[in-house]
């Protein structure tokens, strides 16, 4: 996969919980993977249209990540270019807001969420690859809280997308 790919499924995930998302994670019979780090993030992230793209302003006070987001074809969720560009802690909030205004990028939506993120290894059909799992909370605009899992074969992972795929296959 190139620097620019990432291959994902999202579920919404009410009923699993934390303690038990754990477990899931760690038992390399379910998972065929090794944990290889874990980290428990919050923040928020702000989205906004721009053509046929999405972008994703995340942001915990100074500094951040921009993210270009976009589908590789009408027919795939799982498949698509996601760019990254990280930003020095003393590039402000309102600095990259003024310049997606700027742009004339639609805001769509606000989130703060909270994650619970490992980052494992395992190997399909001989060949290693890196995924991320993701367990996260979001506080809605009333106040209520969903949750959702997510899974990701990530950008620079030595498999070919089509690998990618079957690999998270394996994991649903």
């Amino acid at each position: 996969m190139n620097r620019h790919s990432e291959v994902e499924v999202k579920f919404g995930a009410a009923g699993v919980s934390v303690a038990g998302y754990h477990r899931f994670i760690r038992d390399t019979k379910l998972t065929n993977c090794a944990v290889q780090d874990y980290k428990v993030v919050s923040g928020s992230d702000t989205y906004y249209r721009l053509g046929a793209g999405v972008i994703r302003y995340r942001s915990e006070g100074g500094g951040g990540v921009l993210t270009f987001k976009e589908r590789k074809s009408n027919g795939s969720i799982m498949d698509r270019v996601e760019i990254d560009l990280p930003f020095a802690e003393s590039v402000q909030p309102r600095d990259v807001v003024s310049v997606l205004k700027h742009l004339k990028a639609e805001k769509l939506f606000k989130i703060d969420k909270v994650s619970y993120i490992y980052r494992t290894r395992g190997i399909i059909r001989g060949q290693m690859y890196e995924a991320t799992a993701a367990l996260y909370d979001v506080k809605t605009a009333s106040g209520a809280v969903d949750r959702y899992l997510e899974v990701e074969v990530e950008r620079d992972n030595k498999c070919s997308p089509k690998l990618a795929v079957l690999a998270l296959e394996e994991w649903v």
